[in-house]
């Protein structure tokens, strides 16, 4: 009855706030806005209740090369000041979609060896740090991407239901909302199978973990032409690209310069003619 979810020896280690950077202003004037940039140290610099939205895919705790923490509680403590500066910035009963995977790896907390392998709960820890925020966790998509892809995750030989890896074929959308607002709606399952990236084994894409424009229509087909959105880790900028489409203006921001690169090519290839503001 003592324990308190927003106030114990886990949570505390990493929800703490980060100093803002100082850097020069943000230019967001353009239809499609692309920021080189820290995700933290770009939106510290945006005015508050800035954005009609926030759509997004974080980085997974080193799931890749680019995303890579000494521990859970570095990543986390990124997460939530990156959270944090977006709940600030997006205007009162806006809307964040959420996308994101409950990985398979080690913590590093306590082991330190392959035995502290498990199943990361990445989305619990990130409703745990929105609402603590002051966001409201007011729906969760299921993710059908359909087969699952490869063999990767067929529990690596492991036969602890504890240690079982999770099969790739769903991951979470978690609808998040900051105040209160009756005119949005979201399905309970997004049935969408996942962008085809490997060809012959060979990433023909260009990002390793793209998401389809589904995602971003969930939110962008109830938002209205001239509202502007924002994605913190835009990658390819499959948030901003989709947007654009529809008249909706958009900042990108991506900590990766080659990424930014190829939301550049991509943005060209769908002959948008847009003039891309790269800081």
């Amino acid at each position: 009855s003592d324990f308190n979810i927003f106030n114990n020896g886990f949570i505390n280690k990493f929800l703490f706030k980060k100093e803002k950077a100082k850097i020069k202003d943000i230019e967001t004037k353009l239809d499609f806005n692309l920021i080189n940039l820290d995700s933290f140290d770009a939106i510290s610099n945006i005015s508050d209740n800035y954005f009609d939205g926030a759509i997004t895919s974080p980085p997974y705790y080193n799931a890749r090369d680019y995303s890579t923490w000494s521990n859970i509680f570095g990543y986390l403590y990124d997460m939530y000041n990156i959270a944090d500066q977006a709940y600030r910035t997006l205007k009162d009963g806006s809307i964040f979609i959420y996308n994101i995977f409950d990985y398979f790896d080690n913590e590093n907390d306590i082991v330190f060896s392959d035995m502290g392998k498990k199943r990361i709960i990445l989305s619990a820890y990130t409703s745990i740090i929105f609402r603590y925020i002051g966001f409201k966790h007011i729906h969760c998509i299921a993710w059908d991407k359909g087969e699952i892809q490869g063999n990767r995750n067929f529990n690596q030989g492991n036969n602890y239901p504890f240690y079982q890896a999770p099969h790739n074929c769903w991951e979470h959308i978690l609808v998040f909302q900051k105040g209160e607002s009756s005119r949005f709606n979201f399905p309970d399952i997004l049935e969408v199978g996942p962008v085809i990236k490997m060809i012959k084994g060979k990433n023909t894409y260009g990002h390793t973990a793209p998401y389809p424009k589904e995602i971003p229509n969930l939110l962008l087909d109830q938002l209205s032409a001239g509202n502007i959105v924002m994605d913190p880790f835009s990658g390819s900028a499959t948030t901003g690209r989709t947007a654009y489409e529809k008249g909706i203006k958009s900042v990108n921001i991506e900590l990766h310069r080659e990424y930014c690169e190829l939301s550049r090519i991509l943005l060209n290839e769908e002959k948008t003619n847009q003039q891309i503001y790269l800081l």
